[in-house]
């Protein structure tokens, strides 16, 4: 995954939410693009704060070496 592939996916519009799986077996959900930021290092990823979801209530540093993937976030029971 380059890190210009995940900068257009937060930039689609409409924007649609992101699933990143890494290589450990770990998963995070990109609900809100605004809370996320694409380096050449890493993707930095904000989760929603309870009270304001326009805030980030803590943070993530994912080094590209350790994302196996990035993709729609599909909803449970949806059809493919």
């Amino acid at each position: 995954m380059r890190p210009e592939d995940v900068q257009a996916m937060l930039k689609a519009e409409p924007f649609v939410p992101l699933l990143v799986r890494t290589t450990d077996g770990r998963s995070y959900r990109i609900t809100h693009p605004k809370l996320s930021m694409v380096t050449r290092q890493r993707l930095v990823l904000g989760s929603p704060d309870p009270e304001d979801e326009d805030l980030a209530g803590d943070m993530v540093y994912l080094a590209w070496s350790v994302i196996d993937s990035v993709a729609p976030l599909v909803a449970e029971g949806a059809a493919a």
